[in-house]
């Protein structure tokens, strides 16, 4: 396989691939589900480079392509935007090129990959606050919550 850069747009269903080889050219173009893009980053030769745009789920993705051994990339949308080929026609195809263009050149700022636990941390239970907010209140006044 030829391809040195990936780009994948990531969907809530179906992830569109780009492969894009040494010269920019594009070798292949696919639209993948869940299962079936899993299945085939297990295919992806180790130490390719797998871009994609920075949310939620693309931490996952990124700790996903760690274990099959490739380089994950994640990067802003804001600094995909630029290498979109077309202004009007967006749709997920032309963003998993550009994410593969970005992803590219080599003054290019990437985002820190989560780890399991840090992702969790985002999403803290709203009665754990409250809790940790009585606590730090028990605390204050020198009382411990035993004697509530």
């Amino acid at each position: 396989m030829s391809t040195i850069t990936i780009g994948v747009d990531l969907a809530k269903s179906m992830f569109s691939v780009c492969a894009v080889d040494a010269t920019g050219h594009v070798q292949r173009r696919q639209d993948l589900g869940r299962e079936a893009f899993a299945l085939w980053l297990a295919q992806v030769p180790a130490g390719t480079v797998v871009a994609m745009e920075a949310c939620s789920g693309a931490h996952h993705w990124a700790r996903r392509c760690l274990d099959y051994g490739l380089q994950p990339r994640l990067m802003a949308a804001q600094f995909v935007t630029p290498f979109r080929k077309s202004r009007t026609l967006k749709n997920d195809r032309n963003d998993a090129e550009a994410i593969a263009t970005a992803a590219r050149q080599g003054n290019r700022r990437f985002e820190q990959k989560q780890s399991k636990n840090r992702g969790q941390c985002v999403h803290f239970p709203p009665h754990a606050l409250v809790l940790l907010a009585c606590l730090r209140l028990a605390r204050y006044f020198g009382t411990t919550p035993e004697l509530w």
